[in-house]
């Protein structure tokens, strides 16, 4: 509670908050390199590996014993990360008292492990905080060495640019339930950028991106097998379960940690976000679902998961924050431990872009521009339909405290290289176009051309599906509806690049219509790069007899 206080009183002084963040936002710590990893002696034999394969990398490594002797305020200055190398069984996750979530469960604290790297005890880290949740030492060997393979072996391809969304049903009300769709829809077509492939599984038997309710949880699990950088999971959840498929005749298991599914994600291993309650119950008995997916020798790499109840407000901003970190700052070389952490900051601090000095015109000022409306959007709905409109400060800095992250911080994501893109910004439907194109690594040889829709391109939409069957027919329909539904590239080729440029006849289909995007996407053994650029399309007019 003395905790929740402090961080009430820094919270209710927005505008020290504000101008704090806006110039003195921590980022020389991270030039600094020092890493603390807390580990319990039975682990430090098998934590050896890891502390040579990143002090290679230029990382000071201290390690530090846990148990009884061990003191926060001796951990060193400067730290770019705090890595707790074992389960909260062994390493605990210290609980917090909580204002709000005893309001909608029997509990009435949750468990952090931004603990470890507050330094100032005013509730917010001061570097990136990551687990792995092992009792033993293959355990901790496993997760070393699925670790060392992402950053060292998997190769850049198509996953590297495709963000899996899985969207649960709210089942709060009606009314809320339409809010909530409508407010994914906008900020999917309003935060991601045109360059990025966005994949869909709804959980809403009747939706045109939902499969054939009986071959569902196949499909769940081969979008973690297909390749994802992230795989995002929003809806309802507990310790060891995501929501099961309602459908009119009963309901139908998604995901259990009791049985589940075998993965083969080796070579595409995807980054787990669940904006779910109780995904990431670190200090329970047993494992919660995260743990035990991240555990999983083909699973995901890492995971980041909440410790207790999440509310529809306080997992949307830190959702759309953590999206807009990754898109703004992936380019500089972002490790996951800082996406997590610079997430959490521009939750609790805001910051304002300012009013546009003109037009934007790249991608990235539009998204740029975007932002502020977005989270806007958020606030203004929840002052009218959060159940506690006036703890809205609250509520972000209880979520965002719950969520941790299960992976090692210093995890490096795949850094992107940018296609510069030029075409017309108009044409006619039936017509082709001239495409040109810069690939900045000279060992791309050859890029995918896609032609697809620029504004909700991939969004929930209002169901269509009336009438619930279960026939071979209707199964086959239904999961032919959802392909389609996921892809919607109009056109798609590939180019071959000669001394880093490409030129590309491309034929516009005479039934487009609208505003389009042209995306592009290389890769070699080492790097990747993609681009995108808008084109508007018209339709020919009939000529009169």
């Amino acid at each position: 509670m003395k905790r929740l206080r402090k961080s009430n009183l820094l919270l209710s002084n927005s505008f020290l908050l504000l101008l704090f963040s806006i110039l003195h936002f921590p980022f020389s710590v991270l030039s600094a390199q020092n890493v603390a990893v807390i580990v319990p002696e039975s682990l430090q034999n098998a934590l050896m590996t890891w502390v040579k394969y990143r002090t290679a990398q230029g990382y000071t490594v201290h390690v530090i014993p846990s148990g009884k002797s061990f003191n926060r305020d001796s951990l060193p200055p400067n730290l770019s990360a705090v890595f707790l190398a074992g389960s909260s069984r062994l390493i605990p996750s210290p609980r917090f008292g909580s204002i709000l979530i005893q309001h909608f469960s029997e509990e009435n604290h949750f468990a952090s492990d931004d603990w470890y790297a507050d330094r100032n005890n005013d509730g917010v880290p001061d570097c990136p905080v990551g687990r792995f949740p092992v009792d033993t030492p293959e355990e901790l060997s496993l997760l070393i060495q699925k670790t060392i393979r992402y950053e060292t072996q998997i190769q850049p391809g198509p996953w590297c640019r495709r963000i899996q969304a899985v969207a649960g049903i709210g089942n709060f009300s009606p009314v809320i339930d339409n809010v909530i769709e409508s407010a994914v829809r906008y900020i999917l077509t309003q935060t991601v950028p045109n360059s990025w492939d966005i994949a869909l599984l709804h959980a809403h038997w009747q939706s045109p991106f939902c499969p054939a309710p009986l071959d569902f949880q196949t499909e769940l699990t081969a979008t973690l097998n297909r390749g994802t950088l992230f795989w995002c999971y929003m809806g309802h959840g507990n310790h060891r379960q995501l929501d099961p498929l309602t459908i009119p005749d009963g309901r139908l298991p998604t995901i259990d940690a009791e049985h589940l599914p075998v993965l083969c994600c080796r070579d595409t291993m995807p980054i787990m976000l669940l904006l779910c309650c109780y995904g990431g119950t670190l200090d329970a008995a047993t494992r919660s679902l995260a743990e035990e997916f991240v555990l999983q020798k083909e699973g995901p790499v890492a995971a980041v998961a909440a410790s207790r109840t999440t509310m529809p407000y306080g997992m949307s901003i830190f959702g759309l924050e953590l999206l807009h970190t990754l898109f703004e700052k992936q380019e500089q070389g972002l490790t996951l431990g800082q996406l997590v952490w610079e997430t959490k900051y521009k939750v609790l601090f805001p910051k304002k872009d300012g009013q546009a000095l003109r037009r934007p015109t790249t991608e990235a000022e539009v998204k740029k521009t975007n932002r502020r409306p977005v989270r806007e959007m958020l606030d203004t709905l929840a002052k009218s339909f959060d159940p506690f409109p006036d703890k809205l400060a609250q509520q972000r800095a209880e979520q965002t405290a719950m969520f941790n992250l299960f992976g090692d911080p210093l995890l490096k994501l795949p850094i992107p290289k940018q296609i510069q893109l030029t075409a017309p910004a108009r044409t006619k439907a039936g017509t082709t176009v001239s495409l040109t194109g810069t690939v900045p690594d000279g060992g791309i040889k050859a890029v995918h051309i896609e032609l697809v829709p620029a504004v909700g391109r991939i969004s929930l939409q209002s169901p269509r599906r009336k009438e619930y069957r279960q026939d071979a027919e209707t199964q086959k329909q239904d999961n032919e509806e959802y392909r389609r539904s996921n892809e919607q590239a109009v056109f798609s080729h590939e180019v071959p690049v000669s001394a880093g440029t490409f030129t590309a006849e491309i034929p516009v289909p005479e039934n487009v219509f609208g505003d389009y995007v042209f995306r592009a996407f290389g890769s070699t053994e080492q790097n990747f790069a993609m681009g995108s650029v808008g084109i508007t399309v018209r339709l020919v007019k009939p000529a009169r007899e």
